[in-house]
């Protein structure tokens, strides 16, 4: 392996760290030889045995319920780390989105015709660890009913593994019907009594076909619109609850590195020692390189993300257990500004830590601003609230897990989660409900019983 070291650091006590770029290296056993000379120096030569192994990864498959013939549908896969793999060439935790793995998609389709068909697509994940892949409005033109999809990643550097919808889950094939249009031009002859009764009769019918036609394509673009919307918004709910159950940590410090407000959630495991140190390391560091405020800043170690956000008085730093989408930022930026503005208005260079009587504001801002974080908080079920409720949801087995929890009873969002995927709820479904019983208040933050 040539030419792999990307960075060195001087810890200025004799100490140094070395940087290895390893990314494009297949699994496998190696013997690296790191060379070590200076000026001045004995030389000095290491063998390092070394075990690269592949990203254990899962996949899974969002899919909308309806095809409609002669329009677009669109499959998204996403790919993240099932967190199976433990070593120091693997830092990755559960969840985290894997990009730029190749996805193989494959559409077993029964055809007009009556014979049948294989669509074979393939593409890359994004940022977010999601492939998109689309059907032709051509294609699907001709096809009378989907048998099979099935999903598979075959990339030297992850884990070979496949998905499929079950069958009861494939979506249906519906018709684009479109009424035909006629033109006729009358003669140019008086008609009698009688034809002229016809010709009124002729152009009603006429008229009446051309508002039908007119109708159908506007019910048409209405179904196209509503359908890329329904995609769009289960993969909006899905990149939102990664992002949300991935965070670990909210803490936000004045200037000085002295923080006014910590909050630590459940998935937090490392030694708050060490967490208190990297944190104030990437305080000095957002110092050094955002003087400006309302600029984030992101810095990637081991296996921590975190995100910082500089305003005028305080730096919010957020710390996830795997990347923020860029997506968030101007929301980020946006809650900062106003949990400065609304919560710490008068942060000096000398406060210290506050007490957690501020956690009510700060979720409710970042709630505001579409980052429902207070669902990392402790939870409840507002039980009048979930027997009213009257909806599309209130009908799925999952929904009716909510309705197990009493009135006082408490739960992390990480029990709720084990309880909806233990009876087999996808991952998009199980965001689509948690997240849209959050934001109508069925799902809401731990209140003390004198508070109520």
């Amino acid at each position: 392996i040539i030419n792999k070291l990307e960075s060195i650091t001087d810890s200025a006590n004799g100490y140094f760290e070395f940087s290895l770029n390893y990314s494009d290296i297949l699994p496998g056993n190696y013997t690296w030889n790191l060379l070590l000379s200076k000026t001045g120096y004995i030389s000095s030569s290491i063998f390092l045995e070394v075990s690269v192994l592949p990203l254990e990864i899962e996949l899974s498959l969002i899919i909308n319920p309806t095809m409609t013939q002669d329009e677009e549908y669109q499959i998204y896969t996403n790919v993240t780390t099932s967190g199976g793999v433990q070593s120091s060439l693997t830092l990755n935790e559960d969840g985290e989105p894997v990009s730029g793995v190749q996805v193989r998609l494959e559409v077993g389709v029964l055809l007009t015709n009556s014979s049948q068909s294989l669509i074979i697509l393939t593409e890359s994940t994004n940022s977010s660890g999601i492939a998109t892949f689309t059907i032709s409005a051509d294609q699907t033109l001709v096809i009378q009913e989907i048998l099979s999809i099935i999903a598979s990643v075959d990339d030297p550097f992850v884990s070979e593994t496949s998905t499929e919808i079950n069958d009861s889950e494939l979506p249906e094939v519906h018709e684009n019907v479109i009424v035909p249009t006629t033109s006729t031009t009358p003669p140019a002859t008086t008609p009698t009594d009688g034809e002229q009764f016809q010709g009124d009769t002729s152009q009603i019918l006429l008229l009446s076909l051309a508002i039908i036609t007119v109708l159908a394509v506007i019910l048409i673009v209405i179904r196209s619109i509503s359908g890329k919307r329904e995609s769009g918004e289960l993969e909006r709910q899905l990149l939102e609850f990664y992002f949300i159950r991935n965070i670990q940590l909210l803490l936000i410090k004045n200037l000085n590195g002295l923080p006014v407000f910590e909050k630590k959630f459940s998935q937090l495991e490392t030694d708050p020692t060490l967490l208190a140190g990297l944190s104030h390391a990437l305080s000095m560091f957002i110092d050094e390189v955002s003087k400006g405020g309302g600029q984030v800043e992101y810095l990637e170690r081991g296996d921590f993300s975190l995100i910082s956000v500089r305003g005028t008085n305080t730096i919010l730093t957020l710390v996830s257990g795997s990347g923020f989408p860029k997506r968030f930022n101007d929301q980020i930026i946006e809650a900062c500004t106003q949990i400065e503005s609304d919560v710490f208005p008068n942060v000096s260079d000398q406060m210290t830590i506050i007490s957690s009587g501020n956690d009510k504001a700060v979720f409710e801002i970042f709630d505001y601003h579409g980052i429902p974080i207070g669902l990392l908080d402790k939870l409840m079920i507002n039980t009048e609230k979930l027997e009213n409720t009257n909806n599309g949801l209130s009908s799925s087995p999952a929904f009716e897990i909510l309705g197990s929890y009493s009135e006082r009873d408490t739960f992390q969002l990480n029990h709720l989660i084990d309880s909806i995927e233990a009876i087999g709820t996808s991952q998009e479904e199980m965001a689509k409900i948690i997240l849209e019983a959050y934001s109508t208040k069925i799902i809401i933050p731990y209140v003390p019983q004198t508070e109520l």
